[in-house]
């Protein structure tokens, strides 16, 4: 999925809203090799589901995004 940071905390926990509108938690740890992230990063992520709730996860900058850098 494709989706845009929205917020992110000093905890590490954060609010990814994917491009269907659908607004997913996600915490640091899902963030392989816990590379940087901040509000307005255009991510790409797949989806986990624990207890019937959908999380983020694997979230990696998108190649847009690293075109913008």
């Amino acid at each position: 999925m494709k989706g845009i940071v929205k917020k992110i905390d000093p905890q590490g926990f954060g609010i990814i809203e994917a491009t269907d509108g659908s607004k997913l938690p996600f915490i640091f740890a899902d963030l392989p090799r816990r590379q940087p992230i901040q509000a307005g990063l255009k991510v790409i992520f797949s989806t986990r589901k624990v207890k019937d709730k959908v999380f983020a996860s694997h979230i990696f900058a998108s190649r847009e995004a690293l075109n913008e850098v």
